[in-house]
């Protein structure tokens, strides 16, 4: 949860030691609109360009692989551009920790860390289905979870700042904590994930419709080391890749292809990105590329 780091450098940062973003999430279509984006910690697919009040997926809880040490993968839905907090991004999900650590969580960001779902078990193999929205009329976020595998349903609402509804995302997240600096987790290995179902609400003249990922403007996210990121290398390892929407509706798979190095707050030559307070408590974690936006 939280934005996608892309291409960091310093002349691109503000003060506080925040990239300025400059995609602003309006209606107009960015000029990239359909080509590959590389990503430190972001893979799957993104669209931009419309009145979007709700996002959701179906996907299947990848399980807990502990060949990478403290390892983790987040996958979600959302809306908004998180790029401020009058411009929230609306997202609910599940991740998943080498050690086996298992949670379905709700997040308005950067309003909020990602917040557990209480009485919400989640295993490796459950089919799950979310679908997040918000009212720009009351500024209230609502979040549908199901866990088909068990028959649990989680609803809950809360109210959020604002968002412009500027951008709708189905993906596949390498995680980080703050301590208090922030470092990305390494990518726990999971297997072929398959995303079904992905879709967006679009509302206009007070009317909503729902459409597939095939049926709007959209762009994939490949997922790159931070480090290739930065330096800018030419055809860098990928970390993980979404496959490409061939079927016109809302189905991809996203395939592992690395963990990345290890983060660690203490070593200098780590990828890492600043927050404000700077000394935010590790527990409040801080999502990776929250404060990392490069465009």
């Amino acid at each position: 949860s939280g934005l996608p780091s892309r291409g960091v450098t310093p002349d691109a940062m503000t003060p506080d030691g925040a990239p300025s973003p400059t995609r602003t999430g309006t209606a107009a279509r960015p000029d990239d609109e359909g080509q590959t984006e590389l990503s430190a910690n972001w893979s799957g697919y993104q669209s931009d360009g419309s009145t979007y009040t709700g996002a959701s997926m179906d996907w299947t809880v990848p399980p807990a692989d502990p060949t990478v040490s403290n390892g983790a993968v987040s996958i979600w839905p959302g809306v908004g551009t998180g790029n401020d907090t009058s411009d929230e991004l609306v997202q609910a999900g599940t991740q998943i920790a080498s050690d086996g650590a298992m949670t379905a969580w709700t997040e308005v960001f950067p309003k909020e860390a990602e917040q557990p779902i209480s009485g919400f078990p989640v295993s490796g193999g459950d089919q799950m289905s979310v679908h997040v929205s918000w009212d720009p009329a009351t500024q209230t976020a609502a979040f549908l979870v199901i866990d088909y595998t068990t028959g649990n349903a989680s609803m809950s609402s809360e109210q959020v700042n604002g968002s412009s509804g500027g951008t709708a995302e189905w993906i596949a997240e390498r995680p980080g904590y703050c301590d208090p600096i922030c470092v990305y987790q390494p990518l726990m290995k999971f297997p072929t994930e398959s995303i079904s179902n992905g879709s967006a609400d679009v509302t206009s003249g007070g009317v909503t419709q729902n459409y597939y990922i095939g049926s709007l403007s959209y762009y994939p996210y490949q997922m790159v080391d931070c480090h290739d990121l930065e330096a800018g290398t030419v055809n860098p390892p990928l970390l993980a890749d979404p496959s490409a929407n061939t079927d016109g509706l809302g189905d991809f798979t996203d395939v592992w292809k690395g963990s990345g190095p290890s983060g660690d707050s203490d070593d200098p030559n780590e990828c890492s990105w600043a927050i404000s307070p700077g000394n935010a408590p590790r527990s409040e974690e801080r999502r990776v590329g929250k404060e990392c936006r490069s465009r």
